[in-house]
């Protein structure tokens, strides 16, 4: 079983850069121990701690976030249930699923 924190950091791994083109991105994983994801220019990043205005910071439980991004947890669920809450931008939130392939975070 993967931790939260593993799996924000197998991210750049899981990157798809034809599918993101040329979004810029700034995600703030809000958790036990927040991280921060970039994408800019075809290039994702992750680093811990929280930056200073993000584009999105995304609000959930570590346990909430593993399911999620294991595809256990949808996204849309989620967020209808409470278990995700979301600041900022909600259009670039609804692509983040889009632009990584899950497969790729638990290999």
């Amino acid at each position: 079983m993967h931790d939260a924190n593993t799996l924000i950091r197998r991210m750049p791994k899981a990157f798809k850069p034809e599918a993101a083109g040329s979004m810029s991105l700034r995600i703030v994983y809000a958790i036990d121990a927040p991280m921060t994801v970039i994408v800019e220019h075809g290039v994702c990043q992750v680093m811990d701690g929280a930056i200073e205005s993000p584009d999105v910071v995304l609000r959930i439980r570590d346990k909430h976030l593993i399911k999620l991004m294991t595809g256990r947890m949808m996204g849309l669920t989620a967020f209808a249930t409470g278990k995700l809450k979301v600041d900022g931008d909600y259009t670039l939130a609804a692509k983040i699923q889009h632009i990584f392939d899950r497969e790729k975070l638990t290999d």
